[in-house]
């Protein structure tokens, strides 16, 4: 879908689409599991996602989201 709307805006070479993409690319190469919340909390309402959705959840996250939802200290670095 990306690549579709890159053409349409090609006069435009740093697209919001294109610094999305480079900025989640550096997110999940320093931090898989930042990267995987991320991925999560884009199903979820923006405005306000209560900590215990994802505590909760941890028994049915995949590793390594399981490992950061786990540990609260990982989960607020994520986070941040």
């Amino acid at each position: 879908m990306l690549q579709e709307r890159r053409s349409r805006v090609s006069d435009h070479p740093e697209s919001v689409a294109t610094t999305w993409s480079i900025s989640f690319q550096n997110v999940d190469e320093k931090n898989p599991a930042a990267a995987d919340l991320l991925r999560l909390c884009a199903y979820l309402f923006p405005d306000a996602i209560p900590e215990n959705i994802l505590t909760e959840g941890e028994p049915h996250f995949d590793p390594p989201l399981k490992s950061i939802v786990a540990d609260p200290f990982l989960l607020s670095e994520a986070i941040e």
